[in-house]
């Protein structure tokens, strides 16, 4: 396999993982937060400041899931 190949391989192969981490770390870590929020509050309904605060980290989750997708639809740097 010609060097270059190999490196764009490399390249992608490390991109990958990136993502992967992130998804896992960043988003995985928010959504799971938000899922113990829930089930803390158990069968009582949530107070405001609860449901702000299970609403925020939702929130904030699809931001940064709408980032790394923008991130991802952007072409790759020749260079």
């Amino acid at each position: 396999m010609p060097d270059d190949v190999a490196a764009h391989i490399a390249a992608l192969e490390a991109d990958r993982q990136r993502v992967s981490r992130l998804l896992h770390d960043d988003i995985g870590q928010a959504l799971t937060a938000a899922v113990l929020n829930l089930q803390f509050a158990g069968d009582a309904p949530l107070d405001p400041d609860s449901r702000d605060e299970v609403v925020a980290e939702l929130r904030g989750a699809i931001a940064r899931l709408r980032d790394i997708s923008l991130a991802l639809g952007r072409p790759l740097d020749p260079s």
